[in-house]
């Protein structure tokens, strides 16, 4: 399950045997087999020639597009034959409003219990902070609250009112050079939400070519609404990892200065981003970070990849045979 990165601006990805290379100005950046990959991800401008794809899809290797601000522009999977009794199932359960409502207040309530987790970590080093544990307190409340939500929109309405006091307090967690105010997307205004968006942007992306690969669509959801060139279903899988993975990579990298305010730079209209220096800098971050052995509940260790894995295989267990479906939670 390695993952390449490619973010050398102005570069090409051209095919030499079995590898694939990243050349610019006629010297190579970097090589790696094929047979090693699952997949590709490129960021910004870089150009891929015929014979690379050919290898690429020869070796059933997937690839994503990813502008440097961190938006997913496309993707490309390899041609499999579809699971067509799981994707029925699928549907058939996304159209269930009982069903669909128990695994969606299952999925917001990991969520929120990721965060209050989160905050607990941090005040184990920081009990002075009065704001946090009354946030945890807050979001205590709306996570005992979900049982109760009768349809979807009560739940999305809910979890909305929550994630606007989460990212209140976050402010309180950055204790470096990035300072926060409140979430920004679509353009994140400031380079924390630059961290935190790019963070999200990579764990979709990896969720997106783990949910292909088992046959499950990507675009339907459950907790999201199903809408043109929306992986909905990548996108509700991600809620579970957003606080244990982007949330606390982004407060490591900006409390142990890794990352600072001159790591950034910033475009009118399309917002804050990294530089290309410090790309590469996050993206070695990244994935020391989820690679990392951790230990889980039961004593057993892993890591945040193969959690990945884990959780999509539960969710196709799920669609295919109604098996009850356990989401991830940080452990305290």
């Amino acid at each position: 399950m390695t993952i390449a990165y490619f973010t050398t601006q102005g570069a090409s990805i051209i095919k030499d045997g079995e590898r694939i290379c990243l050349e610019k100005d006629q010297e190579r950046v970097a090589e790696i087999l094929t047979k090693d990959l699952s997949t590709i991800i490129i960021f910004g401008h870089i150009s891929i020639t015929p014979p690379a794809l050919d290898l690429i899809f020869k070796n059933n290797i997937s690839l994503a597009f990813i502008t440097l601000h961190g938006r997913l522009k496309a993707r490309l999977v390899p041609v499999e034959g579809a699971n067509v009794p799981l994707r029925i199932n699928q549907v058939l359960i996304s159209q269930n409003q009982k069903q669909s409502l128990l695994l969606a207040q299952k999925i917001i309530s990991a969520k929120i219990q990721n965060q209050i987790t989160l905050f607990r970590k941090f005040l184990s080093n920081h009990p002075d902070q009065k704001e946090l544990k009354l946030t945890q307190s807050k979001l205590l409340e709306f996570l005992n609250l979900i049982p109760s939500t009768q349809n979807l929109d009560q739940l999305r309405g809910l979890e909305g009112n929550a994630q606007r006091i989460y990212f209140n307090a976050f402010q309180f967690m950055c204790l470096g050079e990035l300072k926060f105010n409140n979430r920004s997307r679509r353009p994140p205004l400031d380079p924390m939400n630059a961290l935190l968006s790019f963070g999200y942007a990579l764990i979709l992306r990896e969720l997106d070519s783990f949910i292909n690969a088992v046959g499950l669509d990507p675009d339907l959801g459950i907790f999201h609404e199903t809408r043109y060139a929306r992986p909905a279903l990548t996108l509700d899988l991600m809620e579970e990892f957003r606080a244990p993975v982007a949330d606390r990579l982004a407060l490591f990298l900006n409390n142990n200065r890794i990352l600072g305010v001159n790591d950034f730079c910033s475009d009118p209209e399309k917002g804050v981003r990294l530089s290309e220096k410090a790309l590469k800098r996050y993206l070695v971050e990244y994935e020391k970070f989820i690679t990392k052995e951790i230990e889980l509940e039961d004593k057993k260790t892993s890591n945040y990849r193969l959690i990945f894995l884990k959780q999509v295989e539960k969710l196709k267990a799920y669609f295919s045979s109604n098996k009850d479906y356990q989401p991830y939670l940080l452990r305290s």
